[in-house]
């Protein structure tokens, strides 16, 4: 009958189901996030290692094509990160998209000589003819007002360092130009730890500060082309 209340037994038995069923959910989610071992197994197997060479061969390619259409940039050094991240879940339902997932970050450094603004021109004018899609018509423009005023704006204020934003072709990787000039100075990045939920870390470091008393002692420009790719993933089972 309408608006007629559960026996105490009926609302005691209820409950009781709901507990299990919600001890059911929280013991099949725990069991579904990998340990520290079996993530770190799944990163560096076959499907994991082949995904990564497909990921660095096309970065490399796309990377490699943009530096050759531009004869203002010659290639110094590059630095690369690899990590893989275990999923993790909250007791109810996953909170992360994966199981894992691993991602390739990767910045090429390059010297140029020579009007900033002209290398700059150059370089997205090779960016395009290496089929890279421009993330707004307007950041040569804006890359060309900036160094025009020295970085301050009409009111004085100094403007934010403006970049050139392109996505690589055939992929929605993103590729960022930027630049610094030997007083511009970088702390050395330091390599992440194994600390859950990271279960897998290669980097190649560059001390930035350190190329302008080396390869690019008497140079005036650095110019850095970087991206990245999440280049594997292990979706939660169904």
């Amino acid at each position: 009958m309408a608006g007629q209340h559960l026996p105490r037994r009926g609302r005691s038995v209820g409950a009781a189901v709901s507990a299990v069923l919600l001890v059911g959910a929280v013991l099949s989610a725990c069991s579904e996030a990998p340990s520290r071992d079996e993530a770190a197994r799944e990163a560096v197997a076959p499907a994991a290692v082949q995904a990564r060479r497909s990921a660095q061969a096309m970065i490399d390619t796309a990377l490699s094509e943009l530096v050759r259409l531009a004869p203002a940039l010659s290639q110094v050094e590059t630095s690369t990160l690899d990590i893989c991240h275990a999923g993790d879940t909250n007791g109810f339902f996953p909170h992360d998209d994966y199981r894992l997932e691993c991602h390739w970050h990767e910045t090429r450094y390059l010297a140029a000589d020579g009007d900033l603004a002209a290398v700059l021109q150059q370089t997205d004018a090779a960016a395009k003819q290496a089929g890279c899609i421009p993330g707004s018509p307007t950041d040569m423009d804006d890359v060309r007002a900036y160094l025009a005023h020295g970085g301050p704006g009409d009111d004085g204020q100094q403007l934010p360092t403006p970049r050139l934003s392109y996505t690589l072709p055939g992929s929605s990787m993103p590729l960022e130009v930027g630049w610094s000039a030997a007083t511009d100075h970088f702390e050395p990045s330091n390599k992440p730890g194994l600390t859950w939920p990271t279960v897998y870390v290669e980097q190649h470091r560059v001390d930035v500060d350190a190329l302008w008393t080396g390869p690019l002692r008497g140079r005036q420009h650095l110019i850095r082309l970087s991206t990245s790719v999440t280049y594997h993933t292990i979706p939660w089972p169904d």
